[in-house]
């Protein structure tokens, strides 16, 4: 749930890191990074172009929601906003901007905000190609501390499998 994804951002990430986040729709998890990593800090937010939430009378209808114009004004001092027009274009926004390739400490990732679907092969290619980008060889150690998903799904899975060890 996002109660538990924002739980585990602030016990993980810590003040200075370089955080991405995928599928930065919901507010919740990317205040809690800028939180916990303070203004030393730098985030990514990619998240995929969608239409805004209506306002009905002049207010929002939900504040879990991001807002039009938050690009400019969600703690500008430590992250950037970008959004690609589908979900193939994370890894450019990420690693191949105009900008030096960042390291980054952490990931948490939405597959399902950024895929349309919450499939196990999906989030697990994700991962796999995000430390490898994130790293420059393979003697490198990888600066990426901790991944951080949310991904129904991929729990059930977790839940289904067995280590060979208790088998035995």
């Amino acid at each position: 749930s996002t109660k538990e994804v924002t739980r585990a951002i602030k016990m993980y990430y810590k003040e200075g890191d370089t955080i991405a986040e995928l599928g930065s729709q919901l507010r919740e998890s990317s205040i809690a990074i800028c939180d916990s990593i303070g203004p030393e800090g730098k985030a990514l937010l990619v998240d995929i172009e969608r239409k805004f939430p209506n306002r009905k009378n002049g207010k929002s209808l939900t504040t879990a929601m991001r807002s039009n114009g938050d690009e400019y004004t969600f703690y500008n001092d430590r992250t950037t906003c970008v959004e690609t027009k589908a979900f193939d274009y994370c890894r450019v926004a990420l690693f191949f901007s105009d900008e030096e390739k960042p390291k980054y400490n952490g990931l948490v990732v939405d597959v399902s905000t950024v895929a349309g679907n919450d499939l196990d092969l999906t989030c697990i290619s994700l991962i796999k190609e995000f430390l490898a980008l994130n790293s420059s060889s393979e003697d490198d150690d990888n600066a990426c501390r901790v991944i951080i998903v949310k991904s129904r799904s991929l729990h059930d899975l977790a839940r289904r499998l067995f280590h060979a060890q208790r088998i035995l």
